[in-house]
């Protein structure tokens, strides 16, 4: 069935959504160790546009205490300040979500005018990795091209051997912000929801 734009925007409006948090880890679909502070209240807009879309209303601001492995990644959303439900996450100052394709005979991700330059750090997620790789794990784009690039484990490291292609994953870049050594605070300028269903 392809949905109409209404039918999205439906879809979207009426998902429930007031709170973020920070977590480090990769939340996956039931949601992560948060490590901010507290959860915060956030307002949506209405569902608009096309591809139909729910965006933060302002920014947000989120305390994290230090600790030991405090690493900011995570943009988590909730239906209340505490308990309630996750409802989805994106990575920390995405750009935007990217679709990919994998040469996995010669270790490159496929996506183009991707805009990454060596060393920035990307995670793949949505219906898993490519083989030899591990969802919403950190990796550094190496040997860039406009269309094309391939991953290490480290910045500036060796290209990871990649065996097999994925399925409508999706890749974002990611910022990793470090309250290890001193407690922070994660500001959160844009938050969006895109009606995915049906596309």
């Amino acid at each position: 069935m392809i949905f109409s734009d209404n039918a999205h925007g439906q879809s979207l409006d009426g998902m429930t959504l007031s709170h973020l948090s920070v977590s480090a880890a990769y939340p996956g679909r039931t949601g992560g160790a948060e490590i901010s502070s507290a959860r915060v209240a956030a307002t949506f807009g209405a569902a608009s546009g096309s591809p139909r879309q729910r965006a933060l209303s302002s920014p947000v601001s989120l305390s994290v205490p230090q600790g030991a492995s405090n690493i900011a990644r995570w943009v988590q959303a909730h239906t209340a300040l505490s308990g309630g439900n996750f409802q989805g996450a994106i990575p920390l100052q995405s750009t935007g979500f990217k679709a990919y394709t994998v040469d996995a005979a010669n270790n490159l991700i496929q996506c183009r005018a991707h805009g990454y330059a060596n060393n920035s750090k990307v995670v793949f997620f949505s219906n898993g990795a490519p083989g030899a790789l591990v969802e919403g794990t950190v990796y550094y784009v190496v040997n860039a091209t406009t269309d094309t690039f391939q991953v290490a484990a480290t910045s500036g490291g060796a290209a990871i051997d990649i065996t097999t292609n994925v399925n409508n994953g999706l890749l974002s870049n990611i910022v990793e912000l470090d309250f290890t050594g001193a407690p922070g605070t994660v500001d959160v300028n844009t938050f969006t929801i895109a009606g995915l269903i049906g596309q």
